[in-house]
C-alpha cells in the first residue's frame, strides 16, 4: 500500500525505516530485508518511509546531488524489496523545518510504531540534529524499541548513494550495477531524431531522459531498453555526437539489435549494462559506421556474457 503523508497508515503494529533510499542500492535492501524479518516474526507490518525528492532539493538545491531513482521507481523498488507500506512524504520548507522530536511526535501519532531500525548513517529532522541516540530517547515516551542496521561494504568502501553516482559518472557501470544490485536504469520518452543512425545503418530510438537523472559518463554502452514487458538488446551511444558540425547537446541514443520497432512517445527503461568505449569524434560518417559495426558486436558479446 502507498501512503501519502501522516494519514491513512496501516492498522496494527508496525515495524518502521525511514530515508531518502535513492538508488534502493544492496545496503538499503538489505536494511528492508532486516526489516521484514523483523516485522514478520513480530506478526507486524513492514513500512517504510522516504521522500518525493531528494531533501537536498529544497534546502540546498545548489549542492543537491542528481537522482539514482524517481519518486515513481523508488516506491516500486521499495515494495519489490521487502516493504508491505510505503509512506511517500512531500518535502517541502514546512516540512524541512520540522523539528526532531515533533517528527517522532508525529511518527508516534501515525501508527501502531512498535519498532523502529534505524539505518546506520540516519538524520533527520530540521538542521539534522535527529539521530539513532534522539530514538532511543524518546522510545519509552512512545512505546517503540529501536534497532540499527549495519553497513554494506563493496570492494573496501560502504556502499552508498553517492559512491553510485560518481562511479556513474566516471563510466564504471559494471561497478555500480554491482553495488546497486541490477543494472542501473533510467527511464525516459522515445522522441524524434535527426534520422542520422538510419543514414549510417543503423536506426536508433532517441530517448528523452530527466535534467534530474544521473546519468553515466558519455561512451557507447551495451543495454537493455525495457519496453511494455519486454527487454530488448541495445547497442546505445551516450553523449554530443562529437563527428558532426551540429554536435553539443547531450542525448542518448539507442540501437535495438535484430528489431526495427515504431516506439515513438512510448515510456521505456534505458538499463545500462556495460561500457564498450568512449565516446570520440571520427573524421566521417564512413568511418563512423565501420566502427559501429565493431561496437554492435562488441555489445553482442557483452550481453551474451
Amino acid at each position: 500500500m502507498l501512503v501519502h503523508g501522516w494519514t491513512g497508515w496501516p492498522h496494527g503494529p508496525l515495524h518502521f525505516t525511514f530515508g531518502v533510499f535513492d538508488g534502493v542500492h544492496r545496503g538499503h535492501r538489505a536494511l528492508l530485508s532486516e526489516l521484514r524479518e523483523g516485522a514478520r516474526a513480530a506478526g507486524a507490518r513492514a513500512v517504510v518511509g522516504t521522500f518525493d525528492v531528494h531533501p537536498a532539493r529544497v534546502v540546498a538545491p545548489q549542492r543537491a546531488p542528481l537522482a539514482l531513482s524517481s519518486a515513481e521507481e523508488k516506491i516500486e523498488l521499495l515494495q519489490q524489496a521487502g516493504a508491505d507500506d510505503v509512506v511517500l512524504w512531500t518535502f517541502d520548507r514546512d516540512f524541512a523545518a520540522l523539528e526532531a522530536e515533533a517528527f517522532v511526535l508525529q511518527l508516534a501519532k501515525a501508527g501502531d510504531v512498535r519498532h523502529v531500525l534505524a539505518g546506520f548513517d540516519l538524520v533527520f529532522g530540521h538542521d539534522r540534529r535527529g539521530d539513532v541516540r534522539l530514538l532511543r530517547e524518546l522510545s519509552p515516551r512512545f512505546g517503540y524499541t529501536v534497532s540499527e542496521a549495519g553497513e554494506m561494504h563493496f570492494e573496501g568502501g560502504a556502499i552508498s548513494s553517492t559512491r553510485i553516482r560518481m562511479t556513474l559518472a566516471e563510466g564504471r557501470i559494471e561497478e555500480a550495477n554491482a553495488m546497486l544490485g541490477r543494472e542501473y536504469g533510467v527511464r525516459g520518452t522515445v522522441v524524434h531524431g535527426a534520422g542520422r543512425g538510419r543514414g549510417l545503418g543503423f536506426p536508433t530510438i532517441n530517448i528523452a531522459t530527466p535534467s534530474d537523472r544521473q546519468l553515466p559518463a558519455d561512451g557507447i554502452y551495451a543495454m537493455r531498453v525495457a519496453v511494455d514487458g519486454e527487454l530488448l538488446p541495445a547497442a546505445a551511444n551516450l553523449g554530443v555526437r562529437p563527428t558532426f558540425e551540429d554536435a553539443g547537446s547531450r542525448l542518448l541514443e539507442a540501437h535495438l539489435l535484430d528489431v526495427d520497432r515504431d516506439l515513438y512517445g512510448k515510456q521505456v527503461e534505458a538499463r545500462f549494462v556495460r561500457r564498450i568505449r568512449e565516446e570520440r569524434r571520427f573524421a566521417n560518417a564512413e568511418e563512423l559506421s565501420a566502427r559501429i559495426a565493431l561496437d554492435v558486436d562488441a555489445v553482442r558479446r557483452a550481453l551474451d556474457s
